[in-house]
C-alpha cells in the first residue's frame, strides 16, 4: 500500500484500511468481473450507504 494512504482511510483502523485498499486494487482489475448474480444484493448496499438517488 503506498505510504501516501492515511493510516486512517475512511475513519478505519490501519488493518481494515489495508484490507480495503487490496479490494479496491483487485475491483480496478481489466478482468474483474461484475457479479450479476448478486446485483440486488450489491444495488442494496449501495442504496444503504448513499440512499439518495445518484
Amino acid at each position: 500500500m503506498a505510504e501516501s494512504i492515511s493510516p486512517s482511510l475512511f475513519a478505519v483502523d490501519r488493518e481494515v484500511s489495508k484490507d480495503m485498499a487490496t479490494v479496491f486494487t483487485w475491483l480496478a482489475r481489466e478482468d474483474a468481473v461484475y457479479p450479476i448474480d448478486y446485483r440486488a444484493e450489491i444495488d442494496a448496499i449501495i442504496a444503504s450507504w448513499r440512499p439518495e438517488p445518484a
